[in-house]
């Protein structure tokens, strides 16, 4: 009784680690609390038990724009100023109740 209704963690192995720590507190995920990591690190998410539902970033395309952008500057171009926004998703397992 008391415990929240799911935890929202800033990465997978932090969320990892929560759902360990409830685990050894007899505290079922997602039965009692949902856990969701931010990542997508597929490696951890989907060893996890239950598997991890994690927000993934898109890291391949945010990793190609830097780069792009890093040769831009290279080549004496003027970089863009402001925010560059891309689309991420949430990759739903069964840590949050949903599958």
């Amino acid at each position: 009784e008391g415990w929240p209704d799911g935890v929202f963690c800033g990465n997978d192995q932090i969320a990892r680690g929560v759902i360990d720590a409830l685990r050894e507190r007899g505290i079922r995920v997602p039965e009692d609390v949902g856990v969701i990591g931010f990542d997508n690190w597929q490696i951890v998410a989907e060893a996890t038990r239950p598997p991890l539902t994690s927000v993934d970033m898109n890291l391949s395309t945010l990793g190609r724009e830097a780069g792009l952008a890093l040769l831009s500057l290279v080549d004496g171009q003027p970089a863009a100023p402001g925010i560059r926004k891309l689309p991420c998703r949430l990759v739903v397992r069964q840590s949050c109740g949903a599958e």
